[in-house]
């Protein structure tokens, strides 16, 4: 049975090489104790080995490791047993399983409080209950989408069947929900992953009674990147993930500065909070009324934490519609930090200046909207939150877009949520497809194989690439101001660098 992010089918395990396994796994556990650690996890949830022993979606065995729960539990309950006894009674060991995979056919409630049970009997000091697999990874790292501690209940479950600690996870974002669940008596202890990269200080600020100083994660899940993509792991919330060893990153600058910054996007708003925990004088003048910019709508969580944190630090925010030099001469910054200016893209096709033509973003901001049937060029993280919005009020949408599916420059566990979302606004999709004509009831496209197609439309949507400008950063620079450039964000995944841009440019001041 090939695992679920993989085509290759796998050979079947012989009972010595089952056996074997038990032992590596018994072994890894003591080599861990060895090298000073205080205690090991076993992993058998999200179809991991163990996890794919455990259940019937993947466990098609007929010997004694396979059959029912009790035989497809064997393989790691013998883990368990041997560990036990190469460990000695008194290091903990912890096993973790899925309190259901959440996939048909998979492992449900049922069988997994069973299974905690064999465990504890073999020596388990403590059960870590998760959800879901690779076929249901977003209740692996809920996006998001779902709401905080939605798996808690699993772990409930299994605390009913086990005298030993349950742990449990998800999306455990603030203190006050972490305090109610062990209040309830529905776990023991409260497992925190993506909270801590969002802040470190979590547990610190919590036990301080600073719950409101809390940065709290959003389940953006950029930080499976370094799972999916293999690339360093960062997060949209904290510039400093995977440089934490850069010393006194926020140290307060030897000469207080006034620095201005200019824009509302992922980079401004986190130079504006680094500028000023440095103790610069700052001033934010954003030029669109919602904070965040073009990005407001799908972050909500880094927009509302970041304007928390700046208001909190003093920040003076204003509103500018436009500035000119000549308001920027008037302030005498020392510092000017500019997030390059945009606007909605545009393309060069006959009929784009329709009246049946409108942009994403206003229809986003609430200012315009569409009705009966509308064709959105683009499938961009914009236009996909645009069908979704226009969908869910009855219009009839279809997403035109050149790239092989939507919302291509989101992590994949949120994309598949994004996705199902389209599926249940009856949102169709014309993928490898491009544009070539709006007309007043219609949109003319070329297919990835160079046919011509047409879709009737009554309004046709534009969601592509902003348009960057850089006129006021030149004329500023051409001013003798100390100016810095911040980049326009451009896609989802865009965010932690620019968040990262806006923090290494607020610490040069």
């Amino acid at each position: 049975v090939p695992w679920a992010s993989f085509a290759e089918v796998p050979g079947e395990l012989t009972v010595p090489e089952i056996e074997e396994l038990v032992q590596c796994y018994a072994l890894a556990a003591c080599r861990a104790r060895e090298a000073g650690f205080d205690g090991v996890e076993f992993h058998g949830a999200h179809g991991y080995l163990i996890c794919q022993f455990f259940s019937p979606l993947s466990n098609k065995r007929t010997d004694d490791y396979g059959g029912d729960v009790n035989k497809r539990a064997k393989f790691g309950v013998d883990i368990m047993k041997l560990a036990r006894e190469m460990l000695g009674p008194e290091y903990p060991v912890l096993f973790r399983i899925s309190g259901s995979e959440m996939e048909e056919g998979g492992l449900t409630t049922d069988d997994t409080r069973i299974i905690a049970g064999l465990l504890q009997e073999a020596g388990a000091d403590c059960i870590d209950v998760s959800a879901g697999n690779y076929g249901a990874s977003e209740w692996m790292s809920q996006t998001a989408f779902m709401k905080p501690g939605c798996i808690v209940k699993y772990a409930t479950e299994i605390k009913r069947e086990v005298d030993v600690p349950v742990i449990t996870v998800g999306r455990i974002n603030d203190p006050r929900l972490a305090e109610t669940i062990l209040e309830e008596d529905n776990a023991d202890i409260i497992a925190l992953g993506r909270p801590l990269l969002a802040d470190p200080d979590y547990p610190l600020k919590a036990q301080q009674g600073r719950r409101e100083d809390i940065v709290k994660c959003i389940a953006c899940n950029n930080c499976l990147d370094i799972i999916f993509l293999y690339k360093p792991i960062g997060c949209i919330q904290n510039p400093y993930v995977s440089y934490e060893h850069e010393e006194n990153a926020e140290e307060k600058a030897v000469t207080p500065r006034k620095v201005l910054i200019i824009g509302e996007g992922p980079a401004a708003l986190e130079a504006a909070r680094t500028a000023a925990l440095r103790g610069h004088d700052t001033t934010l003048w954003k030029t669109k009324e919602q904070p965040g910019g073009y990005w407001s709508w799908l972050i909500h969580g880094f927009v509302a934490e970041k304007l928390k944190a700046i208001k909190k630090l003093g920040v003076k925010i204003e509103d500018k519609s436009r500035v000119t030099a000549e308001m920027v001469n008037r302030l005498i910054p020392d510092a000017v930090l500019v997030e390059n200016e945009v606007s909605p893209g545009v393309p060069g096709i006959p009929g784009v200046d329709g009246r049946n033509v409108l942009q994403a973003v206003d229809i986003l901001s609430g200012e315009k909207t569409a009705e009966g049937k509308v064709a959105i060029l683009g499938g961009g993280s914009i236009g996909v939150q645009t069908a979704l919005h226009l969908g869910k009020r009855g219009a009839d949408v279809t997403i035109i877009e050149e790239k092989r599916g939507p919302a291509f420059e989101i992590e994949q566990v949120t994309r598949k949520v994004l996705v199902q979302r389209l599926n249940s606004c009856n949102v169709k999709t014309l993928f490898r497809c491009k544009a070539t004509a709006i007309e007043e009831n219609g949109v003319k496209y070329l297919d990835g194989d160079g046919n011509q197609g047409r879709m009737e439309a009554e309004n046709v949507v534009l969601a592509l690439e902003m348009e960057t400008h850089t006129e006021l950063i030149d004329n500023l620079e051409k001013e003798g101001f100390h100016t810095v450039a911040l980049e326009y964000c451009h896609s989802q995944r865009g965010v932690c660098n620019s968040v990262r841009q806006g923090a290494e440019a607020a610490r040069s001041i």
